[in-house]
């Protein structure tokens, strides 16, 4: 958003788009299990459409993210892009395709529907991919901001508006 300088018009909907996707996140157990004596506990069944829908919800909603960056990054600056322009938009590539592809290798088990626990194998490093962001980014800004101004990354034109 902060590209976007915190622009109502792309603040909104995005927020209308976060909402819709807790609705799906947040619609009740979606994963059952039964403790089996000698074996602990065992995935009974698992509600597929909704788990499938919020998967792929996830990974349309990564993809709007990237291309609304993109077209900020690349095509909407004046003056050229910074140096910290082109990190986010690099990084911001490498946790697509990792959140893309862990969250399409979920939907696939989850639509090959072979067994419960087959359909969910998947869900847990797709939800910590889709989380917690490889990326240097959050160390980087801090110690960039610490920099004397002299030796600062250059800021584009666009940065003063």
């Amino acid at each position: 958003m902060a590209l976007w300088s915190h622009d109502k018009r792309v603040v909104y909907p995005i927020i209308l788009i976060i909402l819709g996707h807790w609705s799906l996140i947040l619609q009740g157990v979606l994963v059952k299990a039964e403790w089996v004596p000698g074996a602990g506990c065992v995935v009974t069944s698992t509600n597929n459409t909704i788990l499938a829908a919020t998967f792929i919800y996830s990974m349309v909603f990564d993809l709007l993210i990237l291309l609304m960056s993109m077209y900020k990054l690349v095509l909407g600056v004046k003056g050229g892009r910074s140096q910290l322009m082109t990190l986010l938009f690099k990084d911001g590539l490498v946790y697509f395709f990792i959140a893309f592809f862990s969250n399409f290798l979920a939907v696939v088990f989850i639509l090959l529907n072979l067994n419960a626990i087959m359909s969910v194998i998947f869900n847990v490093p797709a939800a910590i991919f889709s989380t917690v962001r490889p990326l240097p980014t959050d160390k980087l800004l801090p110690a960039h901001a610490s920099l004397p101004l002299d030796r600062r990354l250059p800021r584009s034109a666009s940065t003063h508006q």
